[in-house]
């Protein structure tokens, strides 16, 4: 994996490489999403502008299809457009059984221009007569307007106005009227009943349209708050869902594409305004409820709120304010957090075959996900084990180069039922992961936060390496998830951990091991507040599973629930899912509120299979 491919964000459509900006072109058929956008392949930089296309099934999974429109010279580019479904061939273009796909487009050389498809959207030719229309203007936008019979073409008109065209045979364009106020990218659509026309930077009016003329009804409002731009929504589809360029000023440097589309939103009318909700949630999306609380998250403070619903990408960061009274957008480029993943390396030896295992590959690879730099330290043998382990490691985008090789055999966990259903796991006596040595290259990986865990302390010789990473790396956060394997953990063992950590997670039933083992208070709050006074933690967590939660730092205590999962398919991997989320929003400097909500989203993500 490249680095530009583990960069990638992974909701939001980028181009394969080179320019983005203007989503152009949306509609829906059969199922699919097609998406049309400026593009130059050549370069990730502006200018050469084609229109690029790709389709999605689920609007959150794109893949990328061959350049749809292409300049017919550098005097002659294709600017912003949209798609219009021709199902009745009223523009009698359609030669086979598929409907013709036409696309207006604005041709700096011509003027509003028009092509058609007939194999689905995936090339075009152009219309004869072209261009449509010639105006001092671009991007134009198809529509059909019920009541008058007539398509109409709205187009931005210099300076600031939306100029409206009708036709009967979609080739043909009488001028109607044109509005002050609405710059670039214009876009209408029948919302509820009501009309609603906006351009490129979102303020939009609510009023009625007769086919000639818009008549506003309410004064301009913003759609969104931040760097979307130019947003379009789909045509042919019974939900009035769009897409925006989230436009990035700062833009992604050093890598072979640039700038990103927004999620897809859906758009709807409630008490005279229109509300913007994500179309489709992505799975590692996660709701707080701030109240009056003031939380913070990458340097913002977050609205006060009822509810916050907070979709995170590897370049981008999108807020929804109590089911879409407010649609927040900011490009996101922070410091990702250098995260040491320290321990057991080994597989999981499974009935029906191996899986990679141990926690902090686990960990590793859920905080490598979510855009935090990761080494692994750990060990594997010189075995056919150790080769597989290593494969796989690169598969999930894991550097294996930091990880020791030894003489002892690869540890492997045999992996088993209980009688109440439970996995139960039987670990190699003696491994390789028994034998990690400090190997002198921690100053080259300055960690922020160093993650381990008991097992990792099973013996000395490991144990002692782990010591050694609280001096090599001074001014890290310790993260300790217990997660204690009988028999490989007695007093002694989990007092050095507490003793070495400066977070703990740890799980109901092992808080109550640790409650009768060191004597402390049974009440979550009360256990936590000794816990950390005894041995100088700052953040404790103690996971219930489908019951959510209880969070202590030296600010607050507070109970967190658990996210609703599509499904339950298995149960395996929740915890390392859940410590992934909380950790990496914790080192991010996020509040502890929303690094549980974010962990709770990773842990259902993780169980729904």
């Amino acid at each position: 994996m490249t680095t530009a491919d583990s960069e990638r964000p992974r909701y939001h459509f980028t181009a394969r490489s080179g320019w983005l900006n203007d989503p152009n072109g949306l509609f829906q058929l059969d199922g699919t999403y097609h998406l049309y956008f400026q593009h130059n392949p050549a370069a990730p930089h502006w200018g050469n502008l084609h229109w690029g296309h790709a389709i999605s099934e689920d609007l959150l999974h794109w893949r990328e299809l061959p350049v749809a429109l292409r300049p017919r010279s550098d005097k002659d580019l294709c600017y912003s457009g949209s798609a219009w479904v021709d199902r009745e061939n009223h523009a009698g273009f359609q030669t086979g059984e598929r409907p013709t796909i036409l696309v207006y487009y604005t041709s700096t050389g011509r003027g509003e221009c028009l092509a058609y498809s007939n194999d689905g959207g995936l090339t075009f030719q152009e219309y004869e007569n072209n261009p449509v229309i010639r105006h001092r203007g671009r991007d134009p936008r198809i529509l059909y307007h019920r009541e008058s019979g007539y398509y109409v073409l709205v187009v931005y008109e210099e300076f600031n106005f939306a100029a409206f065209y009708r036709s009967s045979n979609l080739k043909d364009w009488e001028f109607c009227s044109r509005i002050h106020g609405f710059f670039e990218c214009p876009e209408l659509f029948d919302l509820d009943g009501r009309w609603v026309l906006f351009g490129a930077n979102g303020r939009y009016s609510i009023g009625r349209f007769d086919g000639r003329e818009f008549h506003p009804e309410s004064l301009p409002a913003p759609l969104f708050e931040g760097e979307a731009y130019a947003g379009q929504s789909f045509s042919n589809c019974d939900r009035r869902i769009m897409i925006f360029w989230l436009r990035d000023r700062e833009g992604f440097s050093g890598l072979p594409y640039n700038q990103q589309m927004t999620l897809p939103v859906e758009l709807t009318l409630r008490d005279n305004a229109v509300r913007v909700t994500p179309a489709v949630v992505p799975p590692e999306a996660f709701v707080v409820h701030p109240g009056s609380r003031s939380l913070k998250l990458h340097g913002w403070d977050l609205p006060p709120a009822e509810e916050l619903l907070i979709a995170e990408d590897t370049f981008s960061l999108e807020i929804f304010v109590n089911g879409g009274e407010r649609y927040i957008v900011h490009p996101l480029h922070i410091r990702r957090p250098r995260i040491l993943s320290f321990g057991e390396i080994l597989i999981d030896r499974h009935p029906d075959g191996d899986r990679l295992g141990g926690a902090p590959v686990n960990l590793g690879a859920g905080l490598r996900a979510l855009g935090a730099e990761v080494r692994l330290q750990g060990a594997v043998g010189t075995d056919p084990d150790g080769d597989w382990v290593l494969t796989q490691l690169a598969a999930k985008g894991l550097s294996p180069d930091s990880i020791q090789h030894n003489s002892h055999p690869t540890m492997v966990a045999r992996v088993g039922r209980s009688a109440d259903g439970e996995n139960t796991f039987q670990f190699t006596s003696e491994s390789a992961s028994d034998h990690i040595r400090p190997d002198g290259t921690d100053a080259a990986f300055p960690a922020d936060v160093v993650c381990f865990g008991t097992l990792a302390r099973r013996s000395p010789e490991s144990a002692a390496t782990l010591a050694t990473l609280k001096k090599t790396h001074a001014g890290a956060r310790f993260f300790c998830d217990l997660n204690l394997r009988a028999p490989f953990y007695d007093e002694a063992t989990i007092r050095r951990s507490l003793e070495l950590a400066d977070w703990l997670k740890l799980s109901a039933g092992e808080a109550a091991i640790l409650s009768a083992m060191l004597n402390l208070p049974a009440a979550p709050e009360a256990f936590c507040r000794e816990c950390a006074a005894r041995y100088g933690l700052e953040a404790i967590v103690i996971t219930r599973g489908a019951d959510g939660g209880d969070v202590w730092t030296q600010e607050e205590f507070f109970h967190y629930d658990a996210a609703p999962a599509a499904k339950v398919a298995h149960t395996v991997g929740a915890g390392d899912a859940f410590s992934a989320g909380f950790l990496y929003y914790l080192a991010c400097g996020a509040s502890p509120r929303i690094a549980a909500a974010a962990g709770s989203a990773r842990a259902a993500a993780a169980i729904s299979g």
